[in-house]
């Protein structure tokens, strides 16, 4: 729950807050948009942080296109406490949400252009 709301805040400061409706909503909230995220890997070794998570971003609308794409990174996670590595995990969440808010814009504008 954690990171899902790390990643709920993160995409809310891009794409704005009122774009975003966490699941489960409600029939009447379905959104054009859907977001799977699937984390497989946070953790820190070796000094280093690294996250490893697949998404899928598939619309609504029969016969739209989906998009998937892997995402791997390291940033420096220090052995030197708590506060380090929280924060460590909060740069690769970042860089995560700027990688999914980059195709949803692509992919919103694609939508509003058909």
């Amino acid at each position: 729950t954690g990171i899902s709301r790390v990643l709920y805040e993160n995409l809310s400061s891009t794409l704005g807050a009122r774009q975003l409706v966490q699941f489960p909503w409600r029939s009447d909230e379905i959104p054009a948009l859907q977001l799977r995220v699937h984390v497989s890997e946070l953790n820190r070794a070796g000094g280093l942080a690294r996250l490893r998570a697949n998404w899928v971003l598939a619309a609504r609308a029969p016969g739209a296109a989906s998009y998937r794409d892997a995402f791997e990174a390291e940033v420096p996670g220090g052995d030197d406490g708590c506060d380090t590595l929280a924060a460590a995990y909060s740069t690769l969440l970042r860089q995560l949400a700027d990688r999914i808010s980059r195709r949803v814009q692509s992919a919103a504008k694609a939508m509003a252009d058909q």
